[in-house]
């Protein structure tokens, strides 16, 4: 399943800090995580929501800490905020919390979050 090697390529099973830095922070990251998104549209043809309400099972049953939010509708764009700390999906300065851009929708995934930081519309 390609959503369930995003996460582990995310650092699910095991983190890399400096290839984390680069997915979060570079433009190089960006266009990584955009080509990995067509590449899950293009195999299951399926909404960012609906993927993960589908895949929702065999992501808890990895037993990781996650919080993932999707969003299909457009205009719109995901973010997740953790104080004054903000995820978006072109830039993350948060470890282990990146979005994912798509034709069919949003996918944001933040591994290991603080428990006080949310998910909502960005502006």
């Amino acid at each position: 399943m390609l959503a369930d090697l995003v996460l582990d390529w995310q650092g699910g099973r095991q983190q890399h800090l400096g290839f984390d830095q680069i997915l979060r922070e570079t433009d190089a990251g960006r266009e990584w995580r955009e080509a990995l998104l067509r590449a899950l549209e293009t195999a299951d043809g399926r909404t960012a929501s609906t993927r993960l309400t589908q895949q929702s099972a065999d992501f808890a049953g990895r037993a990781e800490s996650w919080a993932m939010a999707t969003l299909d509708a457009v205009p719109g764009e995901l973010a997740f905020m953790s104080g004054a700390t903000v995820v978006t999906l072109d830039r993350s300065a948060v470890p282990g919390a990146l979005g994912y851009r798509g034709t069919n929708g949003q996918w944001l995934a933040c591994w290991r979050h603080e428990r006080r930081g949310r998910v909502a519309p960005y502006e």
